[in-house]
């Protein structure tokens, strides 16, 4: 049985300079959308209530549903990493996440836009760690805490 190698990056084929930096603003935008999505809600909240004649209690569940189960699986997004194809979860996670934001905007009552927010927050939860694992894993260790700073920094000017 062959063991794996300490550092990964070491062994395996490097993606060119221009190449990591254009793979960094695609995680960056990833990050931001999963944090400007909250925000807009919140935001958008006391509209919400009022479209959907919900009460206050109701109208939080929006919000709440969405951080309770971002909460409750992004451990499990970042140990998927380890077992699955990146690539993959990057693509999935987005995808459901797109598909409940598109179930939020067609939502024709207050219930649906709670459930369509639970499927929302897992796609958040899947896509959220996913970054970090792409950064440690397409710079090399000399430049990866500058990668990781300026991955920071353009996720939440978004």
């Amino acid at each position: 049985m062959t063991e794996l190698p300490e550092n990964p990056t070491k062994y395996t084929c490097m993606p060119s300079v221009v190449h990591r930096w254009v793979l960094l603003a695609a995680m960056s935008f990833i990050l931001g959308l999963a944090l400007l999505d909250e925000t807009v809600v919140s935001l958008a909240l006391p509209t919400i209530s009022e479209e959907f004649g919900m009460t206050l209690t109701q109208a939080h569940w929006v919000v709440n549903s969405y951080l309770l189960m971002f909460a409750a699986l992004v451990a499990l997004g970042g140990k998927l990493a380890d077992l699955v194809n990146i690539n993959y979860l990057i693509l999935s996670g987005m995808i459901i996440f797109g598909l409940a934001s598109l179930a939020c905007g067609f939502a024709p009552n207050g219930g649906f836009l709670v459930g369509a927010r639970v499927v929302q927050g897992i796609g958040a939860a899947i896509m959220f760690p996913l970054p970090i694992v792409a950064i440690s894993r397409i710079f090399p260790p000399e430049r990866r805490g500058f990668a990781l700073g300026v991955f920071g920094s353009i996720a939440t000017i978004l």
